[in-house]
């Protein structure tokens, strides 16, 4: 049911943007009998020279998904009081797509953004203090897709409002060592089995300054279940984790 209500949250949110972008399709700048050539020339010559006519860009990003599960659990990775604690994450892509033909005022434009990215997070297992193993963080992987809004402010002040829908990949979260219980010292070990695929949908928003410099924040929604093997001193089992992988992100980039 949440990712039901998420993705028509995504919808409500780009709905003007949609709006906007069938009102401008096939409206072309100028004089649409006779255009001006000089005009969409010096327009080109502009957008080559800025961050609105560069699609490719690099960041890096403070990564803070939830993962918490949705059941209390008592041992494992997602034990009660375990969460993560810093995060980062490695973006490249296309920033954006765009044509004269959805331009606005010659101010704002809809286009299409796009990246892929690779990110790390450090978890709290909550272990005991007595705890002697080994414990590995989650791995990130994330592909997104989505349509996007600029509006330029000025010439070195631009903002975009965007949303996305894409792909999270997470592996990770092994753990593998000893503690004390309440019959003694006893071992135990959590393997993850298969990284984790969710679907997610979001929306960001960015600075862009001095048309290389991007400042900005973006809102994601996951959910995905995490299956462990796992292994003790009574045996072995798979156990399934049903886990919140939403997350806020500030990021700080910069155009090539």
């Amino acid at each position: 049911m949440k990712i039901y209500i998420r993705l028509v949250v995504f919808l409500l949110l780009m709905l003007p943007i949609s709006m906007i972008g069938q009102i401008y399709v096939g409206e072309v700048v100028g004089d649409s009998a006779k255009p001006d050539v000089k005009t969409k020339k010096e327009r080109k010559q502009r957008n080559a020279g800025t961050s609105a006519g560069k699609e490719k860009y690099f960041q890096f990003t403070y990564f803070m998904p939830e993962m918490y599960p949705d059941f209390i659990y008592n041992e494992g990775p997602f034990i009660q009081g375990s969460g993560p604690s810093f995060g980062a994450l490695f973006e490249k892509g296309g920033f954006r797509f765009f044509s004269d033909n959805f331009m606005i005022n010659d101010m704002a434009n809809i286009g299409l953004f796009s990246s892929i990215g690779l990110g790390v997070e450090i978890h709290d297992f909550n272990l005991q203090d007595d705890f002697d193993g080994y414990k590995l963080p989650f791995f990130f992987a994330d592909y997104k897709i989505g349509p996007d809004f600029r509006f330029e402010v000025s010439n070195n002040l631009k903002f975009d409002l965007y949303g996305s829908i894409g792909v999270l990949a997470c592996y990770g979260g092994f753990v593998d060592g000893t503690q004390t219980g309440i019959n003694g010292a006893y071992s135990f070990s959590y393997q993850p089995k298969s990284p984790v695929i969710a679907l997610q949908t979001g929306v960001g928003f960015n600075v862009v300054l001095m048309n290389w410099l991007i400042l900005g924040t973006h809102l994601t929604f996951a959910d995905g279940a995490f299956k462990y093997l796992v292994e003790d001193d009574f045996g072995s089992n798979d156990v399934i984790y049903d886990v919140s992988l939403s997350s806020f992100r500030v990021s700080l980039g910069f155009f090539p």
